[in-house]
C-alpha cells in the first residue's frame, strides 16, 4: 500500500460524512430526546444559570417547568445538587449559546431544551471528536505509514462504539474526553521539544478541565509524566528536568486547581461545604476489579461487542519498536485505566453499547492499532489492500450491531452468551428472548459483592 497523505484526508472525510449523516438522519434531537440520563446532569448547569438564574434548581417547582428535565441528588441540608461536575457544561457552552440564538431567531422556546439547543449540542460531540481524530492523525504520522494511519482512523471512527457515542449518545462525554486526551498528548510532545511557559500554561488549564469533565480523568497526568521515558536513565533525567523546571510544574498545578475552583464554589453555594461527594453509595472497589468482565463478558465485554479493539491489544507487541518514546507511557496508562474502569461498582456502566468507559482510552489505543496495521501492511506488501476489506468487515459488523442495540434486540445491560447467540444476524426478537437475559443485581454490585444477574420476567 503506497503511503500518501491523501489516504488520511480521505479517512477523516469518510468518518466526518458518516457521522454527520448518521446524526442528521438518526439523531434524537428531533424528538427532543437527546439530553437524557447522565447527559441531563452534565448539561443542566447551563440552562439553570444562564436562563433561569437559579443553581439551586428551585425554579423547576413552578408549573412552567417539568422536573423530569433535571437530574440531581440531595445533600444533607436538602439542597438539590447536580450529581456530575460542570466540566461537560464548559465544553457544551459554545454550542448552547449558538442554540440559544437559533431559538430566538426562529421563535422557538428559549428554555434550554427545545430542538435548536438539542441540535447544536448534539453536533458538539462530532465537532470535538473530529478535532481529536485530526490531532491523532498528526501524531500518528510521526510513527506510522499514512496507510496505517488511515486504517486506524477508519477503524476507531466507524468500527468501534466511539461511532455510537459520537452520533447518538454523544453528549455522554466520552468523545469529548478523547479530544482532551489527544490534545494533552500533542501538547506534551510539543512541550518536551520546547518547554515554553505558553505550552505549560495550556497544559495546566487542560489538565484541570480533564478532571472537571470526569474526576477519573486525573490519570491523564501519566502521559506528560512518562512520555519520552524509555529507560531507568531517562526516568532519572525526567526527574532532573522537572527539578530544573519546578516553577513551570507549580504553575501547571495552580492552573489545574484554578479550573476546578468554580466547582468548589458551586458546592459551597448550594450545600455550604467546599467538598461534596455527589455519588452517594456508589464507589470504587479496588480490591475487586472485574477486569476480564470488562473485556470478554457477554453483558458488556469490549472484545465481544467492539472486536476490532482486540487487534489494538495485539498491536501492543509491535508498539515498542515503532513508538519507543511513548510505549511506557501508553502501557502504564492502559494498566491504570483498566484497573480503574473495572473497579467501579457498576463495571458495565449502566445501559450502554459495549464498554463505553474505555472509549476515551482510544486516544492512546489508536497507537497500538496503527502499529498492528503498519505491521500487516509491511507483511502483505502488494496485497495490503486486503486490510481495507478487513476494516470494512468490522465497520459493517459494528453498524449492524448498533442497529440491534437501538432496536433493543441487543439488550442494554442484561445480555448473556445464550442471548448473544440467538440474536446473531437477526433483525427481529426471538419469541423466548427474555429467558436468556439476566439483569444486573445492583444491590449486590453496590456492596462490592459478586453478582451473576437476575432473571427477567416476561
Amino acid at each position: 500500500m503506497q503511503s500518501k497523505p491523501l489516504y488520511i484526508r480521505l479517512a477523516l472525510a469518510v468518518v466526518a460524512i458518516v457521522w454527520l449523516w448518521t446524526y442528521l438522519n438518526i439523531g434524537e434531537y428531533k424528538k427532543k430526546n437527546l439530553i437524557i440520563w447522565d447527559m441531563k446532569a452534565y448539561y443542566s448547569y447551563l440552562p439553570a444559570y444562564f436562563i433561569h438564574h437559579d443553581l439551586t434548581f428551585q425554579f423547576v417547582d413552578s408549573n412552567m417547568y417539568k422536573e423530569h428535565n433535571y437530574f440531581w441528588v440531595k445533600s444533607e441540608n436538602g439542597a438539590r445538587v447536580q450529581k456530575t461536575s460542570m466540566g461537560m457544561a464548559v465544553l457544551y457552552s459554545p454550542f448552547f449559546f449558538i442554540g440559544h440564538v437559533h431559538a430566538i431567531i426562529t421563535g422557538d422556546v428559549t428554555d434550554g431544551w427545545s430542538v435548536p439547543y438539542q441540535f447544536w449540542l448534539g453536533l458538539s460531540s462530532i465537532f470535538y471528536c473530529l478535532l481529536g481524530l485530526w490531532l491523532s492523525s498528526r501524531l500518528l504520522t510521526r510513527f506510522f505509514s499514512s496507510g496505517a494511519v488511515a486504517l486506524a482512523i477508519l477503524a476507531i471512527g466507524l468500527s468501534t462504539n466511539l461511532y455510537y457515542y459520537t452520533t447518538m449518545e454523544g453528549m455522554l462525554g466520552h468523545a469529548y474526553s478523547l479530544f482532551l486526551f489527544t490534545l494533552m498528548l500533542e501538547l506534551t510532545i510539543r512541550f518536551y521539544q520546547k518547554p515554553s511557559w505558553r505550552t505549560i500554561t495550556i497544559m495546566g488549564l487542560l489538565a484541570g478541565l480533564c478532571v472537571l469533565v470526569r474526576p477519573s480523568n486525573i490519570i491523564i497526568v501519566i502521559i506528560p509524566a512518562l512520555w519520552g521515558v524509555t529507560t531507568w536513565q531517562s526516568l532519572r533525567q525526567r526527574f532532573l528536568f522537572w527539578w530544573k523546571n519546578i516553577p513551570k510544574l507549580i504553575l501547571m498545578g495552580i492552573l489545574a486547581f484554578a479550573v476546578y475552583i468554580p466547582q468548589l464554589a458551586y458546592w459551597k453555594y448550594v450545600t455550604g461545604d467546599w467538598f461534596f461527594y455527589s455519588y452517594g453509595d456508589e464507589k470504587f472497589f479496588f480490591n475487586n476489579p472485574h477486569i476480564l468482565s470488562t473485556f470478554i463478558s457477554f453483558r458488556k465485554g469490549l472484545f465481544i461487542y467492539t472486536p476490532i479493539m482486540l487487534f489494538a491489544f495485539i498491536g501492543f507487541f509491535f508498539l515498542k519498536k515503532k513508538v519507543q518514546t511513548g510505549f511506557l507511557a501508553i502501557i502504564i496508562y492502559t494498566v491504570v485505566a483498566i484497573y480503574m474502569v473495572s473497579s467501579w461498582w457498576c463495571w458495565w456502566y449502566g445501559g450502554s453499547y459495549s464498554l463505553r468507559a474505555y472509549v476515551e482510552s482510544f486516544a492512546f489505543w489508536i497507537f497500538p492499532l496503527a502499529a498492528f496495521f503498519d505491521t500487516c501492511i509491511a507483511k502483505l506488501k502488494k496485497k495490503s489492500w486486503l486490510m481495507f476489506v478487513f476494516v470494512f468487515v468490522f465497520i459493517s459488523h459494528n453498524s449492524f450491531q448498533i442497529y440491534q442495540y437501538r432496536s433493543s434486540l441487543l439488550h442494554w445491560d442484561s445480555m448473556t452468551f445464550e442471548a448473544w447467540k440467538r440474536i446473531q444476524g437477526k433483525q427481529h426478537f426471538p419469541f423466548d428472548r427474555y429467558k436468556y437475559l439476566r439483569m444486573p443485581d445492583t444491590e449486590k454490585a453496590m456492596k462490592g459483592e459478586e453478582e451473576n444477574g437476575l432473571p427477567i420476567k416476561p
